[in-house]
């Protein structure tokens, strides 16, 4: 039950944040819980104004975790740290195309490509709120995982084992984003 590691050489704020990290109890996550939704929000708005040009209406908020139906093109990111969990950016293909379109300003992308841009998209939504995270407290220690992208038709997304979890749409020009974020209780193993 390892809670954490330290390398050589060893420097004395990153021996007293690892302490902070594995000594945080309950009321961290509750911090966690507070913030995490309001973040990957505005990070998800700060990303699309950005490279878009585009400010989302967003729309339904859920808090339930159970299994998901792809739209068509899914992104899944994981976040370790302190806290483990992971963030869904969901979209039907031709939302995903539309937005490579834009991007690369191709006509007709090939699916790598916007295999590619989508999972950039998704890289920077998660990293940017990481970062914000991590800014406000940074015991949290969050970091995102390579991304992993599905797509076709008829992708079951399990129910992820975490204890918070919350989901939005964001409507755009390009089409309907769904973005869905969730944490566990228990600690990553880093």
């Amino acid at each position: 039950k390892v809670a954490g590691y330290i390398q050589k050489p060893v420097d004395a704020d990153e021996i007293a944040l690892l302490i902070k990290r594995v000594m945080a109890d309950e009321e961290l996550f509750d911090e966690l819980d507070d913030l995490y939704y309001d973040t990957f929000k505005e990070s998800l708005a700060i990303t699309l104004s950005k490279f878009f040009k585009e400010a989302p209406e967003f729309r339904q908020e859920l808090k339930v975790n159970d299994e998901k139906q792809s739209r068509g093109f899914t992104v899944v990111m994981g976040i370790i740290g302190k806290y483990g969990g992971r963030m869904l950016l969901d979209m039907s293909a031709e939302t995903a195309r539309n937005m490579a379109v834009y991007l690369v300003k191709e006509e007709e992308p090939n699916c790598d490509i916007v295999v590619n841009v989508i999972a950039e998209i998704s890289n920077i939504i998660s990293g940017n709120a990481c970062s914000m995270i991590n800014n406000t407290n940074n015991i949290f220690g969050l970091r995102v995982s390579p991304p992993t992208t599905v797509y076709g038709e008829s992708i079951k997304i399990s129910k992820a084992e975490l204890d918070s979890v919350s989901s939005l749409i964001a409507e755009t020009s390009f089409g309907d984003l769904y973005l869905n974020i969730g944490f566990s209780r228990s600690e990553s193993h880093e």
